[in-house]
């Protein structure tokens, strides 16, 4: 027994050996860089993309399958030679054996330089509207080929598993995206992202932080903006928290004549697409001088959204925070709006806002009722409050 052990073990030792061997052999015998055309080439037929390798292809086999592309890009078919997307380097690396249970275990996943341009011509069509769209068929004008008889009915397959993913850390420097649309002259973008995510594993929470300065010409707007937080998914349940979340960060440009608003606003944050609903609970909201608290909900995403939820604003100078964000109030005496603070109910729409059951303080009066825009497009306002004093 001792001997058959003995000899069970050598054969197994020996099989590790082979394929240590076959895998140095592959990574050093085999370059990918010898059959770029090739890989382009299975990226026009399988994925319907034209794939661009500038720089060189590295990579490992065994345990990891590893690899990094360096000076890549990515365009459509129908635009080959205008690529949406590019990047200095790319690199990653999947452990082999979990691959063969529909596992993707994927080590650090590094990008470098990812510019991404999203452009919508004059005639409304966007540019990422072909990703993945081949080449209209040739053949379309030919005569339509003989009916085929039709084929006795097979029972369904079982839908695939969905395919587990398993990734130490996302990180992501110096990327850019960029938004374009001719028929507007509107241009947005978002510069210097870096993104940083931990491990990523389904229902866990995944601690996150992402950085970027944001822009727009119309109007000529500047943002530089932080996110943390931890993100928990769940595909299964259809259901993606945003826990802890925090955004802050400053912002500058015409609307604001010159001046800068700091703001920052946190909370927690609920999307359940099985029950069509969206939370943000423990909302805390500042700018400049101005405090709030609230929460909001919305019903029914899959129909007309639904906006329920309350909002408290503590007592603020108004007068001094109209002025700090460029918009001050005419002369008015001394004191006057120096102490305004508000409590509503929240009603809304996608078109429509309501402030319900409020309590409006201005100074030494006291105002309670409803305020409502009925329809944004058309300014639509109403107003129904009733005063104790009035000054």
């Amino acid at each position: 027994m001792k001997a058959f052990g003995k000899i069970l073990g050598l054969v197994l030792l020996g099989l590790l050996l082979i394929i240590v061997a076959l895998g140095f052999a592959l990574t050093h015998l085999f370059d990918p860089n010898d059959y770029k055309e090739e890989i382009r080439q299975i990226a026009r037929d399988k994925a319907h993309i034209e794939l661009t390798l500038n720089g060189d292809i590295g990579w490992s086999l065994f345990p990891w399958l590893g690899l990094e592309l360096h000076e890549a890009s990515v365009a459509t078919l129908t635009a080959p030679t205008q690529p949406f997307a590019d990047l200095q380097m790319l690199g990653l690396s999947v452990r082999v054996l979990p691959l063969l249970r529909r596992e993707v275990q994927m080590s650090d996943v590094r990008v470098e330089g990812l510019n991404l341009r999203l452009n919508r011509d004059k005639q409304g069509h966007g540019n990422w509207e072909d990703i993945g769209k081949n080449l209209p068929d040739e053949t379309a004008g030919a005569p339509a080929p003989a009916p085929v008889e039709p084929v006795t009915e097979t029972k369904p397959e079982k839908p695939p598993q969905p395919i587990r993913l398993d990734i130490d850390s996302l990180t992501i420097n110096n990327a850019r995206v960029e938004y374009t649309d001719e028929q507007t002259g509107k241009q947005l973008s978002a510069e210097s992202i870096q993104l940083s995510a931990g491990a990523i594993h389904e229902g866990a929470s995944i601690p996150l932080k992402l950085t970027a300065f944001l822009g727009s010409n119309q109007p000529l707007m500047r943002v530089k903006t932080e996110l943390n937080g931890n993100l928990r998914i769940q595909r299964a349940l259809k259901r993606y928290q945003f826990e802890d979340m925090r955004l802050s960060g400053e912002a500058t440009g015409e609307p604001l004549q010159g001046k800068t608003v700091s703001f920052s606003t946190q909370g927690q944050l609920l999307v359940d697409l099985a029950a069509n609903v969206a939370e943000w609970t423990n909302l805390k909201l500042a700018a400049n001088q101005l405090r709030a608290l609230g929460e909001l909900k919305a019903n029914d995403l899959d129909k007309t959204p639904q906006i329920s939820g309350a909002l408290s604003v503590a007592q603020f100078d108004l007068a001094k925070f109209l002025e700090s964000v460029g918009h001050p109030l005419p002369a008015m005496a001394p004191g006057s709006l120096s102490k305004v603070e508000l409590v509503s109910r929240l009603k809304g729409t996608p078109t429509s806002v309501a402030l319900e059951d409020l309590n409006l303080k201005l100074d030494a009066s006291t105002f309670t009722g409803r305020v409502a825009v009925d329809d944004f497009a058309k300014q639509s306002l109403r107003v129904q409050l009733k005063g104790d004093t009035f000054n």
